[in-house]
């Protein structure tokens, strides 16, 4: 089977069992708005790390079916969104995705465990076009209540880039820096403090490509580097480079709601990414946003 086949069989999984009769569809739309500040956007070490603050709205359309006579229920959602930088002009994009997800739960009641099947896709627009791509990601997720206060769920992701220019721009290494490909293992638990409160705190661990920009032709990093293209983003002289890596995150979070349709979140999370033979970046990632659902 070729690798786009591959690539769509847990879409067509997914369709076939919602092709079965359901006994309710659910419409559903929300909006979501979040401010994002990120302490070092391009991976860098001191002088090169520039930190910058962005804002995105989303919304995202879609209908949830219940399957008869089963623990499984299938949704589809279609979303739109934009991304604003403050300073970095040229990381500020749009996106256009569909998202697909189908859950099982083993038994009846709110303990019963639940694993879900995921799968999106989502085409790229930047204001810099030499990072315009579409990605996709397939999830599997498994999820249990522990208590009536907490839930412990994981998950594993896959996560895939499919970039617009790959032409070589230095002679002897290829310039695909955004066609990049990762595996993500989160661990997160939550803790309700109350009907409208609940509190997370999570830990991934994320390998496979990492992306730096800093200065252009930095020895160590050009020696290992798999990929290399100018990074116009982030000014003059400043390459990005696709390395081998690893991206650990712990992060702490709190979500309230405010009524039946609005809730609020806050959101810290620390990065620590390894580069094998190479060095070790560090970021702070504070996230505020809000959601509305209709």
């Amino acid at each position: 089977m070729s690798l786009h086949k591959h690539r769509f069989l847990p879409v067509a999984t997914l369709l076939l069992i919602a092709s079965a009769t359901t006994a309710q569809a659910d419409n559903f739309a929300q909006f979501d708005t979040r401010l994002r500040y990120d302490s070092n956007l391009g991976n860098a070490k001191r002088p090169y790390i520039v930190s910058d603050s962005s804002l995105m709205t989303s919304f995202s359309i879609g209908q949830q079916h219940f399957i008869d006579d089963s623990n499984f229920n299938f949704s589809y959602a279609a979303k739109l969104s934009n991304e604003s930088f403050n300073q970095l002009t040229g990381l500020s994009r749009s996106g256009a995705g569909l998202q697909i997800n189908g859950k099982n739960k083993f038994g009846i009641g709110p303990y019963a465990p639940s694993v879900s099947l995921g799968f999106g896709l989502e085409r790229q627009a930047f204001r810099d076009k030499e990072r315009n791509a579409t990605s996709h990601q397939i999830e599997l997720k498994a999820s249990k209540r522990l208590s009536a206060s907490f839930n412990l769920w994981g998950s594993v992701t896959t996560e895939k880039n499919h970039a617009d220019h790959q032409e070589r721009v230095e002679y002897y290494v290829p310039g695909t820096t955004f066609e990049t490909s990762n595996r993500v293992y989160k661990l997160n638990l939550d803790f309700a403090q109350n009907e409208s409160s609940i509190w997370n705190i999570s830990y991934a661990i994320r390998r496979g490509d990492v992306l730096v920009t800093t200065k252009a032709d930095v020895a160590y990093i050009y020696a290992i580097a798999r990929a290399i293209r100018p990074d116009n983003s982030f000014g003059a002289n400043r390459d990005i480079y696709r390395l081998d890596g690893s991206t650990q995150t712990l992060s702490a979070g709190l979500t309230h709601g405010i009524d039946s349709n609005w809730s609020v979140n806050v959101n810290l999370q620390k990065h620590w990414t390894t580069i094998p033979r190479g060095t070790n970046y560090q970021r702070h990632v504070l996230a505020l946003s809000a959601s509305y659902q209709f």
